[in-house]
């Protein structure tokens, strides 16, 4: 009898072992939450918008709606009303996310940096309506945007500038499309394992590392900035091109080599490039240990004082050992 209540327990754990087996299976393969998403959308957009907007005293998502509306005070006699939601409900969703149907879960369609809101007008004299009207609004937005092992499909920032400080897309496996562009304060973008990314704008930031793996290339484009310059890439299709913003460009290096002077490099294949406007101390148009070997003479003051713009490699604002160490690496392809 004791045997049997043995294998009675044991079984039982057996079971209990099974089951949550399954119920971790069951996750990865993505059973949509009782709103119809992933858990991982809801989770990753209910931490960007619980972020604090700056010093604004809201978050994120409180700064969606956060919208002026001049037109009502500008015209008293008049009376608005508005549709669609207007107010943060504290959840994962705002009017930036746009959903769409597939494989039986709501995906992130798009998610976007301006939304339209609809109204109508009441002139209460005349007794007049104006429906169907639109204003279009653009949140400030702060943190790092990490949408990254989400279902989304696009992002698009036509419309809005913000203080986002890093867009990370990486194992969005439906990802198709990035159009992030003119984010002063965005350093950094990345999108590894998106087999599906097609088109990519990622101009006029202030993007000091790049890291994308496009569709069908068999390793990443890896583009980041040395010195007081920023990096961009676009195009689709495969044919994209690599683009240097900033003064003082010397050129771009990869593998230890000076690969192109021109600001904009074409790239048909993965690459790692550095856009150099910095670490060329001797002017010789090349940057080489013999540059490092002076900048770390500098930093240790045992040799001539250097150009600040030409020696500052890190962008710190002072010339140091780090500043020597990375235009050796520059030199070396590492």
């Amino acid at each position: 009898m004791r045997r049997n209540r043995r294998h009675l327990a044991a079984l039982i754990a057996a079971v209990f072992c099974l089951c949550a087996v399954f119920a971790s299976f069951a996750a990865a393969e993505g059973v949509p939450t009782p709103d119809g998403h992933l858990q991982t959308d809801e989770d990753k957009l209910f931490e960007f918008w619980s972020q604090p907007a700056g010093g604004t005293g809201l978050t994120n998502g409180e700064a969606v709606y956060a919208f002026d509306f001049p037109w009502a005070e500008a015209n008293p006699g008049m009376e608005y009303f508005y549709s669609g939601s207007t107010e943060y409900g504290g959840d994962y969703d705002t009017n930036l996310v746009m959903w769409e149907q597939g494989g039986g879960i709501e995906e992130i369609s798009v998610f976007r940096l301006r939304w339209d809101l609809l109204f109508s007008a009441h002139d209460i004299e005349n007794d007049e309506w104006a429906c169907g009207c639109i204003a279009q609004y653009a949140p400030d937005l702060f943190g790092e945007l990490d949408l990254s092992g989400t279902t989304t499909h696009a992002v698009n920032s036509e419309g809005g500038s913000t203080h986002i400080s890093a867009l990370n897309l990486n194992d969005c496996a439906n990802l198709t499309a990035v159009a992030f562009t003119d984010q002063a304060f965005c350093r950094e973008f990345s999108a590894l394992n998106c087999p599906q990314l097609n088109s990519i704008d990622a101009r006029r930031c202030d993007y000091r590392r790049i890291n994308v793996q496009p569709k069908d290339y068999s390793s990443s484009v890896e583009l980041y900035s040395v010195g007081n310059g920023s990096v961009g890439l676009y195009g689709r299709d495969g044919s994209y091109t690599a683009e240097a913003s900033g003064a003082g460009f010397v050129g771009w290096f990869s593998n230890g080599l000076c690969v192109s002077t021109n600001p904009l490099l074409n790239i048909a294949e993965g690459i790692r490039a550095a856009a150099c406007f910095a670490g060329d101390v001797n002017g010789d148009g090349a940057i080489n240990i013999t540059d490092s070997l002076l900048i770390m003479r500098c930093a240790l003051e045992i040799g001539d004082e250097l150009p600040l713009a030409a020696a500052d490699a890190d962008c710190n604002g002072a010339v140091g050992i780090p500043d020597a160490l990375l235009t050796a690496r520059v030199a070396m392809g590492i």
